[in-house]
């Protein structure tokens, strides 16, 4: 899987900036962070899929951290502005805008890739028909991977009912492998994630829509679109990014996620000047192909899992936004 579900403790806020290249020409590393009157964070997961707060906490650690703008992407589910009550208006109350998001898992050229939508009708018919498949197939595989893990080591190595809790939408991956972590099987997500793949194979497959056809979608429905975290396709894939750029764009993608914490998730990003070198080869993308841009605007610092209110982040661990730039 190439994405976020093997990010370590800590991840980015992002701003995606309203106009591409209008207000900071300058490179990136120049911007005057005191011209920002709004502190954005457009990329938040919840209990929903693999964070593990609600979206009230979350809006509590936004408005502690002075966040004006903020948008849950669960991966391929809206229930963060279904199962809580009126988040709208919840979020209003706290002076904060909230935008609807998601974040829907694709297929491109036989590789996972992961789209950002965002303002789009949360009732569009297509839209809901899709998750409402993919929803239950999900449930169906964890169900059974859950199973064959449990059975293989013996015990209760992945308890059901910290799985399968109310208002979780999308089941996945992570749900398995970071209660095999908690229980010392293995010494990082990726080996653990790798046993699963292999050890734990079902019948159960949860079609991914293509590329293009998501992007389509989240268009029609009246939304922006957004291509995650593109570092994992340069370098964890054979895709070339640029020539994926070229032929979404003239269908409709919106922007790019720029700045994204790639350091220590993958073999490719084991250093600072690698990361750097990867956000820098972004930006000049985002520059050539005119796409809206999310940039670094603040740290997200991880909490140790415990009690009190916080924010998770999409590996499943708490965390806490702060509103002090980097």
């Amino acid at each position: 899987m190439i994405g976020a579900a093997n990010r370590p403790y800590t991840r980015a806020c992002f701003f995606l900036h309203p106009e591409p290249w209008t207000l900071y020409p300058q490179p990136f590393p120049m911007l005057n962070y005191s011209l920002m009157k709004n502190t954005i964070d457009l990329h938040l997961h919840t209990l929903v899929s693999d964070g593990t707060c609600t979206p009230m906490e979350m809006l509590a650690a936004a408005k502690e951290s002075g966040l004006s703008k903020v948008s849950f992407t669960d991966h391929d589910a809206l229930g963060a502005y279904r199962h809580f009550g009126d988040m709208f208006a919840h979020a209003g109350g706290l002076g904060i805008e909230l935008v609807p998001g998601i974040e829907l898992d694709t297929d491109y050229m036989g590789k996972e890739i992961h789209l950002l939508g965002y303002a789009f009708n949360l009732d569009d018919g297509p839209l809901n028909r899709h998750l409402d498949a993919t929803r239950e197939l999900r449930k169906e595989r964890v169900t059974l991977q859950l199973a064959i893990i449990n059975r293989f080591f013996g015990r209760m190595v992945v308890d059901p009912k910290n799985v399968f809790i109310e208002n979780r939408d999308t089941l996945m991956k992570p749900h398995l492998v970071h209660a095999m972590l908690e229980q010392g099987l293995f010494s990082d997500y990726r080996a653990a994630a790798y046993w699963v793949s292999q050890n734990a194979q079902v019948a159960v497959v949860v079609p991914k829509l293509p590329l293009a056809d998501a992007l389509a979608m989240v268009r029609n429905a009246g939304g922006e679109a957004v291509l995650a975290h593109p570092g994992y396709i340069a370098r964890e894939t054979d895709v070339r990014l640029e020539s994926m750029l070229a032929e979404l764009v003239p269908l409709g993608l919106s922007g790019l996620e720029v700045d994204y914490p790639y350091l220590g998730t993958s073999p490719a990003f084991a250093d600072v000047a690698s990361e750097k070198a990867m956000i820098e080869q972004l930006r000049r993308l985002a520059r050539r192909f005119k796409l809206k841009a999310t940039f670094l605007w603040q740290p997200c610092r991880c909490l140790p899992a415990g009690p009190g209110p916080g924010c998770a982040d999409g590996s499943g661990r708490r965390r806490r936004v702060r509103s002090r730039p980097a």
